[in-house]
């Protein structure tokens, strides 16, 4: 099916965007990550996350860093958010040993523990989600790249990632062996999937899966499944006439996740607005 061309975005989005995804960790690329025979045994037997495996206790001085960084940007890009974004800084500059705690529960996905911290405070969820997820971000992309060389990804098949076990962003149609890349959404890991299986649900009825493909330009499309009413942006490398990095791809791209939710469909991987849409 041919869905129109390109949707013109603002480019007062496309700027936040770049802002959130322009910030980095100082954190020493380099860190010495061993795992143990045994753990990359789960690893490969029982498809556990590499993340489970290490101690992700970022440096608390570099997640403050980041995080004043995270909320400043929003506060130049979204001043309509600033109250919140404000009430935010001033709970967590109060409880400073809970921005810590907070970050790692977000990271292993621990809904209850993040809407119950919510719901006790009185705050923003979704404004809360945006931080949390723009600050671990870069700290993760640190772990993936030192973890990265210890097991092969090509065996994974799982539609989670095999560093931090969430979901995918965007998916890229190899160039050189036509693979399909799934590119992690919160530390821009990637690794091969099926090309006939739903990255949501991992459904595999060819009948109920179909894609949209973008008018006047066939290196982008919208892979969707109707059982899950599930959908993932897709690049093509071979027909694109150039293909950025994947975190830039996705927010170049914001005009698909518009046409794909116009039509029903969800995206239950967080993306860079850092919540499930």
């Amino acid at each position: 099916m041919k869905i129109p061309g390109k949707v013109m975005i603002p480019k007062e989005i496309i700027d936040f965007y770049k802002a959130l995804n322009s910030t980095s960790s100082q954190t020493e690329s380099s860190m010495d990550i061993c795992l143990t025979g045994e753990q990359k045994e789960l690893y490969n037997d029982q498809k556990v996350p590499l993340l489970n495996f290490i101690d992700f206790m970022p440096d608390r001085d570099e997640i403050n860093r980041i995080f004043g960084e995270i909320c400043q940007i929003i506060l130049t890009h979204r001043p309509q958010v600033s109250v919140e974004i404000e009430k935010i800084r001033a709970e967590l500059d109060v409880e400073n040993r809970d921005l810590r705690l907070l970050l790692e529960q977000f990271v292993w996905q621990n809904e209850t523990y993040i809407e119950d911290y919510v719901i006790e405070r009185e705050i923003n969820g979704e404004i809360l989600s945006l931080v949390l997820f723009n600050v671990a971000k870069p700290l993760l992309k640190v772990y993936a790249d030192a973890i990265k060389s210890q097991v092969p990804y090509d065996q994974w098949a799982q539609n989670t990632c095999p560093v931090c076990g969430w979901k995918a962003s965007i998916a890229v149609i190899s160039k050189q062996d036509k693979q399909r890349l799934l590119h992690c959404s919160l530390c821009d890991t990637a690794w091969s999937f099926k090309t006939m299986a739903c990255t949501q649900c991992s459904n595999e009825d060819h009948s109920t899966l179909k894609y949209f493909s973008v008018e006047d330009d066939e290196a982008y499309r919208i892979n969707v499944c109707e059982k899950c009413r599930g959908y993932i942006k897709t690049v093509d490398e071979s027909k694109a006439a150039l293909v950025k990095s994947a975190v830039e791809e996705d927010v170049r791209t914001i005009y698909l996740d518009i046409i794909a939710q116009q039509e029903g469909y969800l995206k239950t991987a967080i993306s860079s607005d850092g919540h499930s849409n």
